[in-house]
């Protein structure tokens, strides 16, 4: 069997595991957020572009608003990720570099929660390597009207995340770093494939010019404004989440291949490893610079490892660089991968496997819905009291894991700022309702003794708390409040 049939039946395989991983697995916070998205249908939103929200609601309109609906888009985004990454591999080296380049990816943590859990990433990965894919179709067939549909595939990986801007900004890098390709630069093409980026693109401007701007300035000035200076315990936790996303030996691997990759170009300046190379380190280098002053995300830089992974399997494959340790160093490292991919997908179904609350966000928003429609049973009250929280999170998980999936808010209800919720909510319907507002350790109520709830409510009741455990561990605990006759916002404090 040749390497194409190889990784399509072990694509197929991994398709099928994840789609069961998938289906008994709860909806993580930030998915159900992504399909409250969904539910309010827009030219964009305050926090992200708007793809992985139009993606679920086409999913969710062909199958419900079932689990399924939510993560079917990862799972196939994956899978065309996976084929792309090995088309790729086969045109710029062969087809066993780019085998075992797909299954390393695979294989890897980072890959496999994208590969289940639907965020922006999903698609964003998804369109990085469609557009990494065209380009190298025109550098390597001169066939330059190709820089048009890498055009579009790149609008589509900006329509998705943000940081999809690396992307336009590594592709030109690269052009003005390769001598075989720096004429490129000269025609008109490369130029109309980024005028069409943008104008796929131009839903989210048009959104951000209707909305004040507003999330182009949270996802740049107010970041910008929170930084504090220089923090070294920021930075260390930034390598630390990388090193666990990827295995400590792959983020290894991945930065003796930076180090050999950059000293390669400036000695021989061979244009495919130029290529990987520039599709990657900016992205790199900038993240790591941001994370000296504040917090990187786990996740934000996903796009930048495939073609790292790429050009490391080739350099051990190809044997282009020859050291005595690597063979020891491969074996230690598909090792320790196999143990990360085994424990990443066992330890949601273990309870005896420790996790703290901030690590096990999957667990108990089932039993909290159950408990809340419990309290509201008891309610005399018609209609009975709405549901919101302190959380766009706990907000979101309610309103998916809710029967009916009723509409339930956030705390824009008392007048506080809360991300995509200030854009949905509409305080009128709800006057003179009662409530129950529920609020945890994983997004903590910092106005708990204030009497904010008093001024926007008659009266506010403490209830019995409610706690989650994982097996016999308390996970989470929930505080509940039933609050009586809702005065609205006007008739409350803005907070």
């Amino acid at each position: 069997m040749d390497y194409s049939k190889k990784i399509l039946v072990i694509l197929a395989g991994l398709f099928g595991f994840r789609l069961l991983v998938a289906l008994l697995l709860p909806l993580s916070p930030q998915e159900t957020y992504y399909w409250v998205f969904s539910l309010h249908p827009a030219l964009s939103y305050f926090d992200h572009p708007p793809l992985v929200a139009q993606t679920i609601f086409l999913f969710s309109r062909a199958l419900g608003h079932h689990v399924l609906a939510v993560r079917l888009g990862a799972l196939l985004f994956a899978l065309g990720t996976s084929w792309l990454v090995f088309r790729i591999g086969k045109r710029m080296f062969d087809d066993k570099v780019a085998f075992w380049a797909v299954l390393l990816m695979n294989l890897t943590p980072t890959f496999s929660m994208t590969a289940m859990i639907m965020t922006p990433d999903s698609p964003l990965l998804f369109f990085w390597c469609l557009t990494w894919f065209l380009m190298l179709k025109v550098l390597q067939e001169n066939r330059y009207q190709w820089y048009l549909v890498a055009g579009l595939a790149a609008g589509l990986a900006l329509t998705s995340k943000y940081s999809a801007f690396f992307l336009p900004l590594s592709l030109f890098i690269f052009l003005i770093f390769s001598s075989a390709f720096r004429h490129h630069l000269k025609r008109v093409e490369p130029y109309g494939g980024l005028i069409l980026a943008l104008a796929v693109f131009s839903p989210v401007v048009i959104w951000n010019a209707q909305n004040g701007w507003a999330s182009f300035a949270f996802q740049s000035t107010q970041r910008a404004g929170a930084l504090t200076g220089l923090q070294w315990d920021e930075f260390l936790g930034f390598l630390g989440s990388q090193m666990g996303i990827l295995s400590p030996l792959i983020f290894i691997g991945l930065g003796w291949t930076i180090y050999m990759g950059l000293k390669r170009y400036w000695k021989d300046r061979l244009w495919p490893e130029t290529f990987l190379l520039s599709l990657s380190l900016p992205m790199i280098f900038f993240f790591t610079s941001v994370a000296f002053v504040e917090w990187v995300k786990i996740n934000w830089l996903i796009p930048a490892y495939p073609p790292l992974l790429l050009l490391m399997t080739a350099y051990y494959q190809n044997r282009i660089i020859v050291l005595h340790w690597a063979p020891a160093f491969a074996r230690c490292l598909w090792a320790v991968v196999l143990i990360f991919f085994v424990l990443l997908h066992l330890a949601p179904f273990i309870p005896q496997i420790p996790a703290s609350g901030s690590t096990d966000t999957l667990t108990g928003w089932k039993q909290l819905a159950g408990q809340l429609e419990t309290i509201q049973k008891k309610s005399d009250r018609t209609p009975p009291p709405f549901i919101f929280a302190w959380g766009h999170k706990t907000a979101s998980e309610l309103q998916f894991y809710l029967k009916g999936q009723p509409e339930t808010y956030a705390q824009n209800v008392i007048g506080q700022k809360a991300l995509g919720y200030d854009y949905w909510f509409d305080p009128k319907p709800l006057l003179g309702r009662d409530a129950l507002f529920v609020w945890s350790d994983f997004d903590r109520f910092p106005y708990e003794n204030s009497g904010l709830l008093e001024k926007y409510f008659d009266q506010v009741e403490l209830l019995e708390p409610f706690t989650i455990y994982r097996g016999k561990i308390p996970l989470r605990t929930f505080r509940i409040y039933r609050c009586t006759k809702y005065k609205g916002r006007e008739g409350g404090v803005e907070g």
